[in-house]
């Protein structure tokens, strides 16, 4: 039996047979096929083979007899009364075009004819193919047929103010949605708009952006008077800005106008009471300005009168205190003195008292000639040298005027002597007593040198020195009269013992302070490894000096590192390790210089961590750690393998299960027949359809894995069998393939045959109209 035998028998079977109906058309078939098969010719004769002259007439029994059966229009003899498909309006097989439309409306836009098939009954079954008028859609397609594309589609508006779009519904076969367009993100601008689209506009505004009104500041009863005007104002941002231009009321000025805006002009002498002249003389120049007929005249203050002392033309002739008003009388100037009578006399527009009698140089006469208030002062005529009479330093005097005259007094009074080669106790003798000798001083030399004792000689102190000077010794003091004190270290330099400990017990003396002291030679310091006390506690190389530090031993492997210690005096380096038995660690265990010889730990059985044969491994030593080496390596499973129990291509299936090698193909996949060996879904797919496991594993087999009766398997996931413009096996509920999931379930629950039985040209069909996902 064909494969396309079977195939058109499947697209014959009734839409709501299940497995069962198809296993039954597939029996009555096949005897069908297997009468023809045996050469039953139209004539009603059937080749039997092994009968007596190789044919049988009908009714004449025995073997080799035609069967009679149900007449099918199949170009058979089949109830083998003679006649061939009498009854029949067309032949099995024949195929006609056909298109269920308006004949007008063929080829037109989208609708186009399909094809009909004769089935073994004769008649003509579905026009499969056919695309009939339908709904007009969006899909640049002319669905309705009238010869007009994507017609009845309007336009579509949406959102409000600035945010309102309108857009046609369905251009060039797609739909555009009508998306409102983006507010002002400033929200509204006040600017006549809804620029927030909420559906008002510009609501909290108090005006419009570019308004312009007339305003005014001033009170309200002096608007439009006197010079008072309005102004304007414009709006920004949707708010009155401050007004500009309008004219409010101010100060009244002399100009003949009403500028506080009352109703009156110049009131209450506006601008007057400022001084100005009048162009007179005197007095009479002085005027204020008052306010007059808009403008500003002055006004004499101050009429004439006879002239006064008070430095103004007061007759206004030119003339200030002209004939000395209020003068002439005597009077007291205040000075002192002979510089005390004056007379009255107007000068600088006062009457004041002018002096009569001036000062002069003072004379010793008892009368106050210089006018300071004092007679006599300044010792006048006096300071002449005199003669007192008395002795020593009490002989020489000066002239003095007193009580109008000239005496001598005496310029040195008497006092204790002193050495200054004068007799200062006016007794006759100069210097008597040894004045200023016998003190404490200082000669002004160095050392032991400097003090000495005060002794007068011819008027003058002298100090006398009190030690010579000497050989230097050890006491604090400058014996040699040099400057310094114990200079050249006297005493010093002599080896002696500190009594310290370690290198600080050896020292030197020294004179220091006016004593010998023992001064250590060296200091304590860190001790280092030289087998000597260098922190001076008593003990050589304590604490190990230049020891505990990692150093080189000179040998290999663990044994080379080491450590430092201070030993007799020297710095030796002790080895760290021994050696011991090699391990696998990348280390050299056994000092021979190698790392890891020998292979320690390796040669012992382990598992790689790979499947199947390929688990079994030994360990080796690698880079300082046990690594699992793999011994058996992966090998095809072929037919001679598949039965061995073991999972020889390590892919963690074993034997039949293992669809990759022992099945040539997935059963998810069309390609050569597979075997019942492969799995229980696919031993179930050899017996329902032998076809599958002898001829090709073809989408009908895929189709099988999932169909509910025979596997209801999982192992294809949700890939459907085939497209969804092609003909073939049932899809399922959920697959997902060039037509989508949602689709699927769309048909399925439409027309489960779609999804049951076979995915034939109606169930395409259906996928068009209610997807509307076009094949091509």
């Amino acid at each position: 039996m064909s494969k396309t035998f079977l195939k058109t028998l499947n697209q014959l079977r009734p839409r709501s047979s299940g497995l069962q109906s198809l296993l039954g058309a597939l029996a009555s078939l096949s005897l069908a096929y297997a009468g023809a098969a045996a050469g039953c010719a139209g004539d009603g004769t059937v080749d039997v083979p092994g009968a007596a002259g190789g044919a049988s007439s009908l009714g004449t029994g025995g073997a080799g007899a035609c069967v009679p059966t149900e007449e099918l229009c199949d170009g058979l003899d089949n109830s083998c009364e003679g006649h061939v498909d009498e009854g029949c309006a067309c032949i099995e097989g024949d195929t006609q075009s056909c298109f269920s439309g308006a004949p007008e409306l063929l080829a037109v836009g989208a609708c186009k004819g399909g094809e009909q098939a004769c089935d073994q009954h004769g008649a003509w079954g579905d026009c499969v193919g056919e695309v009939v008028p339908g709904a007009e859609e969006c899909n640049a397609l002319d669905d309705d047929c009238d010869m007009e594309t994507d017609e009845g589609f309007g336009a579509v508006t949406c959102g409000l103010g600035i945010c309102k779009v309108t857009v046609d519904e369905c251009t060039e076969g797609t739909f555009h949605p009508c998306i409102p367009g983006a507010p002002n993100p400033e929200g509204e601008s006040c600017d006549g708009f809804d620029d927030d689209c909420d559906g008002e506009v510009d609501e909290g505004c108090s005006c419009i952006n570019g308004e312009v009104q007339s305003c005014y500041t001033g009170a309200p009863a002096t608007q439009s008077v006197g010079a008072c005007k309005d102004g304007s104002q414009s709006c920004v941002l949707g708010q009155w800005n401050a007004c500009s231009g309008d004219v409010t009321p101010s100060a009244e000025g002399c100009n003949g106008v009403d500028d506080d805006c009352d109703g009156n002009t110049d009131e209450g002498d506006p601008d007057g009471g400022a001084a100005c002249g009048t162009g007179k003389l005197g007095v009479c120049a002085a005027g204020v300005e008052h306010c007059e007929a808009g403008k500003l005249a002055c006004t004499q203050s101050t009429q004439p009168s006879a002239d006064l002392c008070d430095g103004k033309d007061n007759n206004c002739d030119g003339a200030t205190d002209e004939n000395n008003p209020g003068g002439g009388g005597t009077c007291d100037t205040g000075l002192l003195g002979s510089c005390k009578p004056g007379v009255f006399e107007c000068k600088g527009g006062k009457v004041v008292c002018t002096q009569t009698v001036f000062a002069k140089v003072e004379k010793c006469n008892g009368a106050d000639d210089d006018c300071d208030g004092t007679n006599d002062d300044g010792n006048p005529d006096a300071g002449g040298a005199c003669l007192t009479g008395q002795l020593g330093i009490c002989a020489p005097g000066v002239e003095a005027c007193t009580g109008g005259k000239l005496v001598c007094q005496q310029t040195s009074m008497m006092a204790a002597e002193t050495c200054n080669a004068k007799d200062d106790d006016c007794d006759g003798t100069n210097d008597d007593g040894n004045p200023g000798g016998g003190q404490t001083c200082d000669t002004g030399k160095l050392g032991v040198c400097k003090p000495g004792t005060t002794n007068c000689t011819n008027g003058n102190i002298a100090c006398d020195q009190n030690a010579q000077a000497q050989a230097e010794t050890c006491n604090a003091k400058d014996d040699d009269c040099d400057g310094t004190n114990d200079d050249g270290n006297p005493g010093g330099n002599v080896a002696c013992n500190t009594g310290n400990l370690g290198i600080c017990a050896v020292g030197t003396t020294a004179c220091m302070n006016g004593s010998l002291a023992c001064n250590q030679n060296a200091k304590a310091v860190a001790e280092t490894c030289n087998g000597k006390d260098d922190d001076c506690d008593g003990a050589n190389d304590d604490g190990n000096p230049g020891g505990n530090v990692a150093c080189n031993t000179g040998k290999l492997g663990i044994c080379a590192p080491g450590t430092s210690a201070c030993t007799n005096g020297n710095v030796l380096c002790n080895q760290n390790s021994q050696a011991a038995n090699e391990l696998c660690n990348g280390k050299d265990d056994d000092c021979d210089g190698t790392n890891d010889d020998g292979n320690p730990g390796g040669g012992a059985a382990c598992n790689t961590g790979l499947k199947g044969a390929c688990a079994p491994g030994q360990t080796e030593c690698k880079n300082g750690g046990l690594a699992c080496n793999q011994v058996i390596f992966a090998s095809n499973e072929q037919p001679s393998k598949c039965q061995d129990g073991i999972d020889n291509d390590c892919d963690g299936t074993a034997d039949a299960a293992d669809t990759a090698s022992c099945c040539p193909h997935s059963k998810c996949t069309t390609g050569a027949p597979l075997t019942p060996g492969c799995d229980t879904c696919v031993a179930a797919i050899c017996v329902a359809d032998p076809f599958c496991c002898t001829m090709d594993w073809d989408d009908l087999c895929v189709g099988h894995v999932v169909d509910s009766v025979i596997c209801n398997s999982a192992a294809c996931g949700n890939k459907c069998p085939h497209g969804g413009c092609v003909t073939g096996a049932p899809m399922f509920l959920g697959c997902n393939h060039d037509l989508g999931s949602t689709c699927v379930n769309k048909v399925c629950q439409a027309d489960p045959f779609c999804c049951q039985n076979f995915w034939d040209a109606a169930c395409v069909s259906q996928k068009n109209t209610l997807c509307g996902q076009t094949c091509n």
